[in-house]
Protein backbone atom coordinates (compact mmCIF):
# COMPACT_ATOMS: atom_id res chain seq x y z
CA UNK A 1 0.00 0.00 0.00
CA UNK A 2 1.59 3.36 -1.40
CA UNK A 3 2.02 5.48 2.21
CA UNK A 4 0.24 9.03 2.00
CA UNK A 5 2.43 12.28 1.59
CA UNK A 6 3.20 13.23 5.11
CA UNK A 7 2.13 16.79 5.88
CA UNK A 8 4.49 19.71 5.45
CA UNK A 9 4.07 23.89 6.36
CA UNK A 10 7.37 25.10 5.18
CA UNK A 11 8.18 23.32 2.29
CA UNK A 12 6.85 24.35 -1.15
CA UNK A 13 6.71 21.03 -1.91
CA UNK A 14 5.32 17.37 -0.80
CA UNK A 15 6.95 14.08 -0.96
CA UNK A 16 5.29 11.97 -3.47
CA UNK A 17 4.91 14.86 -6.01
CA UNK A 18 2.88 17.92 -6.21
CA UNK A 19 2.57 21.11 -4.39
CA UNK A 20 1.68 23.08 -1.28
CA UNK A 21 0.46 26.81 -1.78
CA UNK A 22 -0.76 29.16 0.85
CA UNK A 23 -4.47 30.46 0.21
CA UNK A 24 -4.06 33.76 -0.29
CA UNK A 25 -7.32 36.60 1.07
CA UNK A 26 -7.78 39.59 -0.65
CA UNK A 27 -10.12 42.60 -0.73
CA UNK A 28 -11.68 41.80 -3.72
CA UNK A 29 -14.95 40.23 -5.52
CA UNK A 30 -15.79 37.06 -3.85
CA UNK A 31 -17.21 34.89 -6.82
CA UNK A 32 -19.54 31.85 -5.92
CA UNK A 33 -17.62 29.44 -8.00
CA UNK A 34 -14.19 30.04 -6.49
CA UNK A 35 -15.32 30.64 -2.79
CA UNK A 36 -18.78 30.37 -1.74
CA UNK A 37 -21.26 32.65 0.39
CA UNK A 38 -20.38 31.95 3.72
CA UNK A 39 -17.53 30.28 5.80
CA UNK A 40 -16.25 29.58 9.23
CA UNK A 41 -13.64 32.60 10.99
CA UNK A 42 -10.09 30.65 10.41
CA UNK A 43 -6.76 31.09 9.32
CA UNK A 44 -6.10 30.35 5.21
CA UNK A 45 -5.23 26.60 4.94
CA UNK A 46 -2.56 25.12 2.90
CA UNK A 47 -3.57 23.10 -0.02
CA UNK A 48 -1.93 20.05 -1.12
CA UNK A 49 -1.70 19.52 -4.70
CA UNK A 50 -0.73 16.08 -5.93
CA UNK A 51 -0.45 13.54 -8.49
CA UNK A 52 -0.04 9.79 -7.39
CA UNK A 53 1.08 7.06 -9.78
CA UNK A 54 -1.66 4.96 -10.65
CA UNK A 55 -2.44 2.26 -8.11
CA UNK A 56 -5.12 -0.98 -7.62
CA UNK A 57 -8.40 -0.07 -6.22
CA UNK A 58 -7.86 -0.79 -2.68
CA UNK A 59 -4.83 0.66 -2.34
CA UNK A 60 -5.95 3.99 -3.58
CA UNK A 61 -9.09 4.01 -1.88
CA UNK A 62 -6.73 3.35 1.16
CA UNK A 63 -5.08 5.97 -0.11
CA UNK A 64 -7.90 8.93 0.14
CA UNK A 65 -8.55 7.06 3.35
CA UNK A 66 -5.78 7.97 4.87
CA UNK A 67 -5.00 11.55 4.21
CA UNK A 68 -8.99 11.95 5.62
CA UNK A 69 -8.02 10.55 8.76
CA UNK A 70 -4.59 12.94 8.67
CA UNK A 71 -6.81 15.46 7.60
CA UNK A 72 -8.57 15.22 11.03
CA UNK A 73 -5.10 14.64 12.68
CA UNK A 74 -4.56 18.13 11.45
CA UNK A 75 -2.80 17.91 7.99
CA UNK A 76 -3.44 20.38 5.41
CA UNK A 77 -6.47 19.75 3.31
CA UNK A 78 -5.58 18.04 -0.35
CA UNK A 79 -6.47 17.87 -3.96
CA UNK A 80 -5.49 14.54 -5.78
CA UNK A 81 -5.52 13.63 -9.34
CA UNK A 82 -4.85 9.27 -10.06
CA UNK A 83 -5.80 6.73 -12.67
CA UNK A 84 -5.85 3.17 -12.01
CA UNK A 85 -3.79 0.24 -12.53
CA UNK A 86 -6.13 -1.82 -13.67
CA UNK A 87 -9.70 -1.78 -15.77
CA UNK A 88 -11.61 -1.64 -11.94
CA UNK A 89 -15.36 -0.71 -10.88
CA UNK A 90 -16.14 0.98 -7.84
CA UNK A 91 -19.12 0.98 -6.09
CA UNK A 92 -21.15 3.06 -3.50
CA UNK A 93 -20.50 3.14 -0.11
CA UNK A 94 -24.39 2.09 0.09
CA UNK A 95 -24.14 -0.50 -2.52
CA UNK A 96 -23.30 -4.29 -2.40
CA UNK A 97 -20.55 -6.35 -4.61
CA UNK A 98 -23.16 -9.45 -4.46
CA UNK A 99 -25.82 -6.81 -5.97
CA UNK A 100 -23.18 -5.63 -8.88
CA UNK A 101 -21.29 -9.36 -9.65
CA UNK A 102 -22.71 -9.75 -12.79
CA UNK A 103 -22.15 -6.48 -14.09
CA UNK A 104 -18.14 -6.90 -13.56
CA UNK A 105 -16.65 -6.86 -16.85
CA UNK A 106 -14.49 -10.53 -17.18
CA UNK A 107 -10.68 -9.86 -15.91
CA UNK A 108 -11.95 -6.28 -14.06
CA UNK A 109 -11.39 -5.99 -9.97
CA UNK A 110 -14.05 -4.40 -8.04
CA UNK A 111 -13.80 -2.14 -4.92
CA UNK A 112 -16.29 -0.31 -2.55
CA UNK A 113 -15.75 3.19 -2.27
CA UNK A 114 -15.82 5.11 0.90
CA UNK A 115 -18.26 7.79 -0.69
CA UNK A 116 -21.66 7.19 -2.08
CA UNK A 117 -23.35 7.18 -5.54
CA UNK A 118 -23.17 3.93 -7.71
CA UNK A 119 -21.10 2.24 -10.06
CA UNK A 120 -18.24 3.34 -11.96
CA UNK A 121 -16.20 1.57 -14.53
CA UNK A 122 -12.51 2.97 -14.49
CA UNK A 123 -10.24 2.19 -17.52
CA UNK A 124 -8.84 5.09 -19.65
CA UNK A 125 -10.49 7.76 -16.94
CA UNK A 126 -8.81 10.83 -14.61
CA UNK A 127 -10.07 10.48 -10.83
CA UNK A 128 -9.99 13.61 -8.86
CA UNK A 129 -10.25 13.71 -4.95
CA UNK A 130 -10.80 16.18 -2.65
CA UNK A 131 -9.99 16.05 1.57
CA UNK A 132 -10.45 19.28 3.58
CA UNK A 133 -12.27 20.42 6.93
CA UNK A 134 -15.40 22.09 7.36
CA UNK A 135 -14.63 25.76 6.98
CA UNK A 136 -11.71 25.26 5.09
CA UNK A 137 -11.76 28.06 2.53
CA UNK A 138 -12.34 28.46 -0.25
CA UNK A 139 -14.67 25.44 -0.09
CA UNK A 140 -18.51 26.26 0.67
CA UNK A 141 -20.04 25.86 3.69
CA UNK A 142 -23.13 25.03 2.53
CA UNK A 143 -22.86 21.45 1.52
CA UNK A 144 -25.46 22.11 -2.00
CA UNK A 145 -22.83 24.55 -3.06
CA UNK A 146 -19.62 22.00 -3.18
CA UNK A 147 -20.85 19.98 -6.62
CA UNK A 148 -21.36 22.87 -8.61
CA UNK A 149 -18.24 25.12 -6.58
CA UNK A 150 -16.19 21.41 -7.69
CA UNK A 151 -17.54 20.95 -10.77
CA UNK A 152 -17.56 24.36 -12.16
CA UNK A 153 -13.58 24.39 -12.01
CA UNK A 154 -13.52 21.31 -14.09
CA UNK A 155 -16.12 22.65 -16.10
CA UNK A 156 -13.62 25.93 -16.85
CA UNK A 157 -10.67 23.73 -17.19
CA UNK A 158 -11.91 21.59 -20.04
CA UNK A 159 -13.45 24.04 -21.72
CA UNK A 160 -10.83 24.27 -24.57
CA UNK A 161 -11.63 20.47 -25.28
CA UNK A 162 -14.78 20.93 -25.84
CA UNK A 163 -18.41 22.64 -24.15
CA UNK A 164 -19.73 21.18 -21.25
CA UNK A 165 -23.53 21.63 -19.40
CA UNK A 166 -23.57 21.37 -15.82
CA UNK A 167 -27.04 19.41 -15.70
CA UNK A 168 -30.28 20.46 -14.17
CA UNK A 169 -33.29 19.11 -13.01
CA UNK A 170 -34.84 18.99 -16.29
CA UNK A 171 -31.48 17.06 -17.69
CA UNK A 172 -32.28 14.32 -14.97
CA UNK A 173 -34.84 11.44 -15.55
CA UNK A 174 -36.15 9.76 -12.66
CA UNK A 175 -33.95 6.51 -11.99
CA UNK A 176 -35.56 3.26 -13.30
CA UNK A 177 -32.62 1.33 -12.44
CA UNK A 178 -32.57 -0.04 -8.59
CA UNK A 179 -30.05 1.92 -6.59
CA UNK A 180 -28.14 -1.69 -5.46
CA UNK A 181 -27.39 -1.95 -9.13
CA UNK A 182 -27.26 1.63 -10.73
CA UNK A 183 -24.71 2.79 -13.01
CA UNK A 184 -23.30 6.42 -12.04
CA UNK A 185 -22.68 7.19 -15.72
CA UNK A 186 -26.13 6.15 -17.36
CA UNK A 187 -28.06 8.22 -15.13
CA UNK A 188 -27.17 11.72 -14.77
CA UNK A 189 -27.69 13.63 -11.80
CA UNK A 190 -27.89 17.27 -11.01
CA UNK A 191 -25.05 19.13 -11.21
CA UNK A 192 -22.97 16.67 -13.37
CA UNK A 193 -21.41 17.69 -16.48
CA UNK A 194 -22.50 16.81 -19.89
CA UNK A 195 -21.12 16.74 -22.96
CA UNK A 196 -23.97 16.73 -25.91
CA UNK A 197 -26.00 14.98 -23.13
CA UNK A 198 -23.93 12.14 -21.98
CA UNK A 199 -22.30 12.75 -18.74
CA UNK A 200 -18.40 12.87 -18.69
CA UNK A 201 -18.29 14.00 -15.29
CA UNK A 202 -19.23 12.90 -11.58
CA UNK A 203 -18.90 12.34 -8.41
CA UNK A 204 -19.39 11.65 -5.00
CA UNK A 205 -19.38 12.83 -0.82
CA UNK A 206 -18.88 11.42 2.45
CA UNK A 207 -18.26 12.97 5.67
CA UNK A 208 -16.44 11.94 8.84
CA UNK A 209 -16.78 14.52 11.97
CA UNK A 210 -16.00 18.07 10.27
CA UNK A 211 -14.04 16.20 7.49
CA UNK A 212 -15.25 15.75 3.96
CA UNK A 213 -14.04 13.72 0.84
CA UNK A 214 -15.14 14.30 -2.54
CA UNK A 215 -13.97 11.78 -5.41
CA UNK A 216 -14.63 11.93 -9.03
CA UNK A 217 -14.14 10.33 -12.32
CA UNK A 218 -13.42 12.35 -15.72
CA UNK A 219 -14.20 9.92 -18.80
CA UNK A 220 -13.84 10.52 -22.47
CA UNK A 221 -10.66 12.72 -22.54
CA UNK A 222 -7.08 12.12 -23.21
CA UNK A 223 -5.19 12.63 -19.77
CA UNK A 224 -2.03 13.57 -20.89
CA UNK A 225 -4.07 16.64 -22.27
CA UNK A 226 -6.14 17.51 -19.47
CA UNK A 227 -4.02 16.89 -16.48
CA UNK A 228 -2.02 20.15 -16.56
CA UNK A 229 -5.04 22.27 -17.47
CA UNK A 230 -6.83 20.57 -13.83
CA UNK A 231 -4.06 21.05 -12.18
CA UNK A 232 -3.49 24.67 -13.14
CA UNK A 233 -7.19 25.14 -12.54
CA UNK A 234 -7.66 24.08 -9.44
CA UNK A 235 -4.39 25.71 -7.96
CA UNK A 236 -5.83 29.06 -9.47
CA UNK A 237 -9.14 28.80 -7.79
CA UNK A 238 -7.19 27.52 -4.55
CA UNK A 239 -4.20 29.87 -4.65
CA UNK A 240 -6.29 33.24 -4.98
CA UNK A 241 -10.16 32.96 -3.93
CA UNK A 242 -11.05 36.19 -5.77
CA UNK A 243 -9.99 34.95 -9.58
CA UNK A 244 -12.04 32.54 -11.66
CA UNK A 245 -11.05 29.51 -12.26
Amino acid sequence: MMPVPPFQTSSPAVTGGGSIIALKDNDGPRPTDCRGDKFRKRSPPLWRILTTPPMQGRDTMAYDEQTLEQLQQGAAPAVRFYQWLSPTISFGRLQKQEHIRDLIPQGWKAVQRPTGGGIVFHDQDLCVSLCWREGDAPLPTRLKEVYPWIHGIIREALAPFSDLQMARCDDCQTAETPFQSRQCFTEPVVFDLLRKGKKVVGGALCRRGDAFLYQGSIQGYPVHSILPALTSAFTRCLASPGSRP
